[in-house]
């Protein structure tokens, strides 16, 4: 093994959530410890001293949390605490940084991917992460940013919520792949297997929104305004019918809180 690859094996990172209070809460506090793993220097080893260590964790969202932890002699640690909401550990990566004295230009770095299997999700969480995600703002983000078609409706109002209709559809792919994983994060029987038949449900539901969305992207393209408002009123009454079940069945999971 290389030195830089030897450096970079020194450089370790374990975390832990902190339990909260409230069962109810959708936020979660991560609890991140980094470790200079080298050994204490003998007569024949030097000293491995990181500089400038730095933790830098970043959500799927693109949000990021930087924490300075300083210097790490051998064997020594810094914990640091990151906030969080539980839909935002999902694809959660982290990495940490320091520089080897005294050649401060060598800059160690590991990157890594949250292992859901070290995280316990609860299912208040869950339920928290799907009454606010985009799959009960439907209407609001399809129905809602289309204006009253008629024949003097011009050509950049259809522009503009064709933008709002593709946006919509990646909110909604988006979500469906977030609550996917994060029901797989739910560890405890028999919540995780109700929140895993759940999880199927979403994927039904949001096949439900692509395929009518899609619907109404392809009448605005092909006939213009002659059957875009039918296919907006098509739209609304399947999603509707679909929606009352789905919602259901989300709030049947409130038995396992």
């Amino acid at each position: 093994m290389d030195l830089r690859s030897q450096l970079k094996t020194y450089l370790n990172v374990d975390y832990q959530t902190q339990s909260n209070e409230g069962k109810s809460s959708d936020n979660v506090r991560l609890l991140f410890t980094v470790t200079n793993g080298s050994q204490s220097p003998s007569d024949s080893s030097p000293s491995i001293v990181y500089k400038d260590v730095v933790l830098k964790v970043r959500t799927s969202s693109g949000k990021e949390v930087v924490k300075l932890l300083g210097q790490l002699k051998s064997r020594e640690s810094a914990t640091n605490e990151v906030d969080l909401k539980y839909s935002e550990l999902v694809d959660m990566e982290y990495e940490v940084y320091g520089t080897v004295d005294p050649e401060s230009f060598f800059r160690i770095q590991r990157n890594e991917k949250l292992r859901p299997d070290k995280i316990k999700v609860p299912i208040a969480a869950y339920i928290k992460a799907v009454e606010n995600s985009s799959l009960v703002r439907w209407k609001e983000l399809v129905v809602d940013p289309f204006p009253l078609i008629g024949p003097e409706t011009t050509v950049r109002v259809l522009e503009d919520a064709r933008t709002h209709l593709a946006e919509a559809r990646r909110q909604f792919q988006q979500d469906r792949e977030m609550l996917q994983k994060l029901a797989g994060m739910v560890a405890e029987s028999p919540a995780r297997a109700a929140t895993i038949e759940h999880s199927r449900a979403v994927e039904v539901f949001v096949n439900l929104l692509l395929r009518g969305s899609a619907q109404i992207d392809q009448s605005l393209n092909s006939s213009g305004l002659r059957n875009a408002g039918s296919s907006i009123k098509s739209f609304e009454t399947t999603m509707q019918k679909a929606h009352n079940p789905f919602a259901e069945q989300t709030h049947r999971l409130l038995a396992f809180v």
